[in-house]
């Protein structure tokens, strides 16, 4: 296809691609400035005040539900590990509605743990989770399958031009 049609779409590719980075950068942004508010939030001594100010914030920035709630919080603390009582206090306003708030955080996370990118870890003693991005993910399953022939295989199907790769 040439000619004008060939023009358009190049130049709306163009745009989309200028539309995502600026997302992906009003996102980082908005995280940051969240985890900002948020430590701010933590320092009100009353907690009636602290938890309007948090229903507040989250009336602007709320994820969708409970599990968005959770894996934005490990996301804004990447990459201290948080511990599920940690992670019930930030997402506090996302738990009103439920009869055994703590339970609900432990269902996520661990959900989260075996579908997503967190990872469950050691904090004080106990179980606590952080969010790790995708290539860190990909190396510790590397890591744990390490000589197994699966590993080699997929290696050489990504890059089928690397020399004397035994089977």
């Amino acid at each position: 296809m040439r000619g004008p049609e060939q023009s358009m779409i190049s130049t709306y590719l163009e745009e989309l691609e200028k539309l995502a980075k600026a997302r992906t950068e009003n996102e980082e942004r908005t995280r940051r400035i969240d985890k900002a508010v948020r430590a701010m939030i933590d320092l009100v001594d009353d907690q009636a005040e602290r938890e309007q100010l948090l229903i507040k914030l989250d009336d602007v920035v709320r994820p969708v539900g409970l599990t968005d709630a959770i894996r934005n919080a490990l996301k804004a603390n990447s990459p201290k590990p948080l511990t599920p009582k940690e992670v019930r206090s930030l997402v506090g306003t996302h738990l009103r509605d439920q009869s055994n708030p703590l339970a609900s955080v432990h269902t996520v996370l661990k959900r989260l743990a075996a579908t997503e990118h967190v990872d469950a870890t050691e904090k004080d003693g106990e179980t606590a989770y952080k969010w790790a991005n995708a290539a860190t993910r990909l190396m510790e399953q590397i890591r744990q399958r390490r000589g197994q022939p699966i590993v080699t295989r997929s290696i050489r199907q990504l890059v089928p031009s690397i020399p004397n790769v035994k089977k």
